[in-house]
């Protein structure tokens, strides 16, 4: 198991935001523009199989990942995004399962800052920065609302259950570019002023 590939880039800056998990990662694909504003490449699964063990899951997960989208454009200076999870619950599974995904965001950002390309950054941001308390409907309608047809038109579409990961590595960029703010605001709603059609 893998992911579909992503189409070639040939840019110099490239915006990564990733909602790590263990076996399914969602990932979105930014071009920075020369204005600085960022449009949405690309945005899917990469999967892992299940049949990896677990202990060596999450740093090959992570690895998958970053080769995955340097191959995509090897000439481009990457800023990673990478969200990291909080711990909600006492539930000693729930916690099992939570530093597992933990891992994996520090084995990426290991290997991010472990690169010896000049300008490669990499930042993590919490799950209650970027999204706060919204149900997860709610949240995935305003990024569905925020992203023009184009971009969606980008997006590889996993299965159903597996859906809300690509939604959030969209939304974590939209975030980390401020085409949002917490909770989906835009910008312009955040002042009190209507959305503009997208």
């Amino acid at each position: 198991m893998g992911v579909t590939m992503i189409p070639a880039l040939d840019c110099s800056r490239v915006v990564i935001s990733v909602d790590p998990g263990l076996w399914d990662s969602g990932v979105a694909v930014w071009v920075r523009l020369d204005n600085n504003k960022c449009v949405l490449h690309w945005a899917g699964l990469v999967t892992l199989s299940k049949k990896t063990p677990r202990e060596k899951a999450p740093r090959i997960m992570a690895e998958r990942i970053f080769q995955t989208v340097f191959e995509c454009s090897p000439r481009a200076i990457f800023e990673w995004v990478i969200e990291y999870p909080q711990h909600y619950t006492a539930k000693r599974k729930t916690a099992e399962g939570v530093q597992t995904v933990i891992d994996v965001a520090e084995h990426l950002s290991a290997r991010v800052r472990g690169t010896t390309l000049a300008g490669e950054t990499a930042a993590m941001v919490r799950p209650s920065q970027w999204k706060g308390q919204l149900p997860k409907h709610i949240h995935h309608d305003r990024i569905n609302q925020a992203i023009t047809k184009k971009e969606v038109n980008r997006i590889d579409w996993p299965a159903p259950h597996l859906v809300h990961n690509v939604w959030d590595a969209v939304g974590i960029g939209l975030f980390y570019t401020k085409r949002h703010r917490r909770g989906g605001i835009t910008p312009t709603q955040a002042k009190g002023t209507p959305c503009p059609d997208l």
